[in-house]
């Protein structure tokens, strides 16, 4: 990548690519594929299927957990495709920052209120279930481009489709089973100026009391534990070490526009992901069925500095686009367009296309109790005996922990 492009995020230094472990840097993005047959495994094929056979192992599909009964200290979940089922050990949520909220506030965890708004009798007080709820946010700059060959052929051109598809069940090659893409991470000096950095900072430090209040959503321990953290950003932001966007560009159309409403051309894009947000939302039952989705609200750049850095993030974008080596493949800007030349506009048109990235994290927190924490450092529930909650990418050291007997 060119010299004023690895400038722009990070890289001017030479200090070298993401691989030697420095984010200050420009690299291939890894991804979870398997390069002898190009095949991404998922938690089936990787912790599933290998142990299918086992004994002790029922995997129950087509259900859904409806609460967790509660009888001297014990616990089991109650499934509506099956009945119940009881468990003599423990229980371990897993179900996502989503899932798993729903089946604590269905079973009668959580904000007494709340529950009682959607007809669940309340059984233990853990105010901020559901709460501290955060997510990347996702964004595009694309722009058309000269290049006769990109994985826009895959929609443009439905016989080379077909062809590139039988090569993927042939001998797992062709443009299927090719994910590329560049990946650089972005300092707040790439898309601040000295001097808008530091109004943004001494902002956020002014209104850190504001802020720990609104997205606390009236609980003041939870208030005390994202004023802990919104301490601490500032001062990274002030030292390039809180970098809070990923950028990655790949040959074609990735954005907010369905491929008929949009020009049938090859395409570049250089797409970001806010992965370090300020802003905290939630998510909440509004009823007592369990069919019935909870509410989120992410909370999408409430906080100033996450929408300023989205901002900033898309005129670097721009100004890759029309730099060396881009420059030489990029004819044109289409998203967000060049009419969006001010910060109001473009920002206007960000939220206008937001999205999730898919990656919610927090609503039950492993944090203090006194910080607003849901979960302790052994991944029990607070004042709970036998529930635990588990995500997929701490599932191993889950077990080690729970084997290992910690409390």
């Amino acid at each position: 990548m060119a010299r004023e492009v690895e400038n722009a995020v990070g890289e001017g230094d030479d200090r070298g690519c993401l691989a030697n472990g420095d984010p200050h840097a420009v690299g291939i993005a890894p991804n979870s594929i398997d390069a002898t047959n190009n095949t991404r495994c998922s938690a089936a094929c990787a912790y599933y299927t290998p142990f299918a056979n086992r004994p002790n192992l029922v995997v129950i599909i087509n259900a859904t957990v409806s609460h967790i009964l509660w009888a001297n200290s014990t616990g089991g979940a109650k499934l509506t495709a099956r009945g119940s089922i009881s468990f003599s050990k423990e229980v371990i949520l897993s179900a996502g920052t989503i899932g798993s909220p729903k089946i604590l506030e269905l079973s009668g965890v959580g904000n007494s209120t709340i529950l009682k708004a959607a007809g669940v009798t309340p059984v233990l007080s853990l105010p901020t279930v559901g709460e501290n709820f955060a997510d990347h946010v996702h964004s595009w700059a694309n722009a058309f481009t000269n290049i006769t060959l990109t994985k826009d052929a895959l929609l443009l051109n439905p016989a080379f489709a077909a062809k590139q598809e039988a090569l993927w069940f042939k001998n797992r090659t062709g443009l299927y089973s090719a994910v590329p893409r560049s990946l650089g991470i972005a300092a707040p000096s790439a898309v601040f100026t000295p001097s808008e950095l530091n109004t943004r900072i001494a902002q956020a430090q002014a209104n850190l009391t504001h802020f720990a209040e609104q997205f606390s959503n009236e609980n003041p321990a939870l208030a005390k534990g994202i004023a802990a953290q919104h301490k601490i950003a500032p001062t990274l932001y002030q030292k390039d070490k809180e970098l809070p966007l990923e950028m990655n560009a790949e040959p074609r159309y990735s954005g907010p526009t369905s491929f008929s409403a949009r020009p049938a051309r090859n395409y570049t894009t250089i797409n970001s992901v806010l992965y370090a947000p300020l802003s905290c939302g939630r998510t909440h039952i509004l009823s007592s069925d369990p069919l019935v989705p909870p509410a989120v609200d992410p909370a999408y750049w409430a906080h100033p500095i996450d929408v300023a850095a989205q901002v900033g993030r898309i005129k670097l974008a721009r100004r890759m686009l029309t730099a060396p080596p881009l420059d030489s493949i990029c004819t044109g800007e289409f998203e967000p367009g060049a009419d969006k030349d001010t910060d109001t506009k473009i920002e206007d048109w960000l939220r206008s296309v937001v999205a999730s990235d898919n990656h919610e994290v927090g609503s039950l927190s492993t944090m203090p109790q006194s910080l607003g924490g849901v979960v302790d450092t052994s991944l029990k529930v607070y004042r709970t005996a036998t529930v635990r909650v588990a995500v997929y990418m701490i599932g191993e050291r889950a077990a080690d922990i729970i084997r290992g007997g910690q409390a």
